[in-house]
């Protein structure tokens, strides 16, 4: 019996210590479940017309660096002076400082860095410095993480439902902003095109206040905390929803246009739901 009482020993040690195992309740719903990590992603905000031809070559820049970083790199196409322009067109030409010229792009909104064509310090670049731009954005960490649904609720209208991963405080004005953005739509005038061109990723209405909608964030949570913020009774009536995207980005508001930085963005289809980095 002595030899097999060491033995003994040892099992009822591991019990005991199972025993003390704490007991782990699963998330049943992976939205609520805290990333581990903030993965930066990136918008590119791009003007373009159809009496512009090079907006074609340009637009067919920014889809393959979309699709080369698919669920990191997200556009959205403003028309400019032709029958796809909204009002906000002008609006964000203006907010981001004014720009001569097309087809140029913001990307995160920050200001050019490195850049050709004498380009730092400028919001709106060039085609010739999306690339570098958008790739050294896609190196950092963010500081905040974004997960979204969206769907038809019971009564018809569509809903968005949005989660802010955080753990820092943010004490400066913080927005969110929310796009609808369509694909696939046939030219008409488009200059320098077949007749069977469609355009890609057209921006065509703001969900939220056109300059965002206010996040208060200004507690921090060492651990990670989950915000939930709720979009309802939205009309899609007018879109065509099987080729509508969602972009909703997380940004900083300055009174200077070069601090208007974008935290976060992310993208998710309608009807769709995007799981934080999935």
């Amino acid at each position: 019996m002595k030899k097999y009482f060491p033995l003994l020993l040892i099992y009822l040690l591991v019990v005991s210590c199972r025993d003390k195992e704490p007991v782990i309740i699963p998330v049943e719903n992976p939205l609520e479940l805290h990333p581990n990590h903030y993965r930066q992603n990136v918008l590119i905000e791009s003007l373009c017309g159809e009496w512009n031809s090079a907006s074609i070559e340009s637009r067919a820049q920014l889809e393959a660096l979309r699709l080369q970083n698919l669920g990191r790199i997200f556009v959205a196409n403003f028309h400019h002076q032709d029958w796809l322009e909204t009002p906000y067109t002008q609006s964000l030409i203006s907010f981001l400082g004014g720009t001569i010229g097309l087809p140029k792009a913001a990307v995160n909104r920050l200001p050019g860095s490195n850049t050709e064509l004498q380009e730092d310090n400028q919001i709106w670049l060039s085609p010739i410095n999306w690339n570098a731009a958008a790739l050294r954005q896609l190196s950092q960490e963010a500081p905040l993480a974004l997960a979204l649904e969206s769907g038809i609720a019971e009564n018809a209208n569509a809903y968005l439902n949005i989660y802010i991963a955080h753990r820092q405080a943010f004490e400066k004005d913080i927005r969110v902003q929310i796009y609808l953005v369509e694909d696939s739509i046939k030219n008409i005038f488009q200059q320098g095109a077949l007749s069977a061109y469609h355009h890609p990723s057209v921006f065509k209405e703001i969900l939220s206040a056109e300059t965002g909608d206010t996040l208060i964030l200004n507690e921090a949570f060492p651990e990670g905390n989950i915000r939930q913020k709720k979009y309802e009774q939205i009309n899609l009536s007018n879109y065509n929803l099987q080729k509508l995207r969602f972009i909703v980005m997380i940004y900083q508001y300055d009174s200077d246009f070069r601090k208007r930085q974008i935290l976060n963005v992310q993208e998710v289809k309608f009807g769709g739901t995007k799981y934080w980095d999935l």
